[in-house]
């Protein structure tokens, strides 16, 4: 008989297979190891949001909702991804933002990038002129995706003018720091 943290463990490595089986085995073996541990919670919300079937978004809800509560950072990134994507739940891009920035404030990076990517979703002219400001923060302080950020800023006229070369030199200094969708985006420019 395995740990459930090894079966979730083996679990998480199903999931990132593209087969609808390998994600249903998955799901399966995550069933039973969730009681055991968070991260095998986590896992299992990852497999549901895979599978996106209606009950399964509900679950994963659930889930991230209880691990919330209890003040678990990676429930709260999953769960302002439920919000801002409106998966099982209404879209709410106000209730994504609240958590991000709380998460952004206690220094959680990958809460900075999401927020971010709300704030410009949510289009509010105070929310560009924050993410602008974040970006260049976060690009100050060398997180590299910030960059890519910027680049895009610059390359839609977002907030300031219209600036091909800044957009250009934003998107090599997040290539040059392998940022993978920024090196993409570079190529198109």
């Amino acid at each position: 008989k395995q740990k459930p943290e090894s079966l979730a463990n083996f679990a998480k490595k199903l999931l990132k297979s593209s087969r609808r089986i390998n994600l249903n085995r998955a799901i399966t073996i995550l069933e039973y190891t969730q009681h055991y541990s968070d991260f095998a919670k986590l896992t299992l919300v990852d497999g549901l949001l895979s599978r996106c079937e209606f009950n399964d978004l509900e679950r994963a809800y659930n889930l991230c909702q209880e691990l919330y509560l209890e003040h678990n950072a990676d429930a709260a990134l999953r769960l302002a991804k439920i919000y801002r994507k409106g998966l099982g739940v209404e879209q709410n891009l106000d209730r994504s933002i609240s958590i991000l920035t709380t998460l952004s404030q206690e220094g959680n990076e990958s809460a900075q990038n999401e927020l971010i990517d709300c704030l410009m979703t949510r289009r509010q002219e105070s929310d560009l002129d924050l993410a602008l400001k974040l970006c260049q923060k976060y690009g100050s302080e060398n997180k590299y995706w910030a960059y890519g950020k910027l680049a895009r800023i610059y390359r839609d006229g977002i907030v300031l003018e219209k600036d091909m070369n800044k957009c250009i030199e934003y998107y090599r200094l997040a290539s040059l720091h392998d940022i993978y969708w920024a090196q993409i985006e570079f190529i198109d420019v």
